[in-house]
């Protein structure tokens, strides 16, 4: 089940395009928990019907697949415009039962940063790779693909990127609220 946000996400000047999400129920059974990131394809019109009464076309089974998407999580897997890279776990810390967030930032200079309660949890630098950056200076919608262990999270809208004070933590915790 993906998830798209309806409008761009913030862009907050000189930091880059930010959400966060609250997770408040999760599998952690579940082998790909989720995966967080960014598409440029905006989604209402890349599915919306060809013409009025018509029949939308299909979503893909995994939001990867759509041209311009950006997302990170799964089984220790980013897609970048639909090229697979291995990554460092994200959730292997995380506890069933404990709410947590997590955010997305698109940098500035199209780098995309993973945050889960509000401490840097994955850096992804695709120029480093070879890869082109986020198109950072375009309208971006946020994804949140649930593939089968998120049941509940809720857009915190009000959320700010965290603060280098917030970010300066070691890895994650999930908190116990």
């Amino acid at each position: 089940k993906a998830v798209f946000s309806a409008e761009p996400v913030k862009k907050l000047a000189g930091r880059g395009q930010w959400f966060e999400v609250r997770v408040e129920d999760f599998s952690g059974a579940a082998m790909a928990m989720m995966a967080i990131g960014f598409t440029a394809t905006n989604p209402a019109t890349a599915f919306a019907p060809a013409e009025e009464g018509g029949e939308a076309p299909p979503l893909p089974g995994r939001p990867d697949k759509i041209p311009m998407t950006y997302i990170a999580g799964y089984s220790r897997s980013a897609y970048w415009d639909g090229e697979r890279v291995e990554i460092e776990p994200l959730f292997d810390k995380m506890k069933p039962f404990k709410l947590f967030s997590i955010g997305a930032l698109c940098t500035p200079h199209g780098a995309l940063e993973i945050y889960i309660d509000r401490k840097l949890a994955l850096e992804f630098d695709p120029v480093s790779r070879g890869m082109q950056p986020l198109p950072a200076d375009e309208p971006l919608w946020a994804v949140l693909d649930c593939c089968g262990g998120i049941k509940k999270a809720t857009l915190l809208t009000d959320s700010l990127a965290p603060s280098s004070d917030e970010t300066s933590a070691e890895s994650p915790e999930p908190h116990d609220d």
